[in-house]
């Protein structure tokens, strides 16, 4: 899953866009990073604010992050 989620994300920065490959869409951000959607859970974490005994936040996006020669160099869930 990673390296096909890095090829897609690479592929949507090269195309400046929004890329679409079996139902996981990866879109450009203002900062030049990749947003992905797997549209299924792919992480979780933790949301400050939850009270005492908070349950997980299950995460549907990764951010991937590129270094100034345009190479992927780390890639985590985002929480909603």
């Amino acid at each position: 899953d990673m390296a096909q989620a890095l090829d897609l994300a690479q592929e949507a920065r090269t195309a400046g866009g929004a890329v679409t490959r079996n139902g996981v869409t990866a879109t450009v951000n203002a900062q030049g990073n990749v947003v992905i959607d797997f549209n299924r859970p792919v992480g979780a974490g933790y949301v400050r604010g939850q009270g005492n005994a908070p349950a997980p936040t299950p995460a549907t996006q990764a951010l991937v992050r590129f270094d100034a020669q345009g190479r992927p160099y780390t890639a985590y869930p985002t929480l909603p």
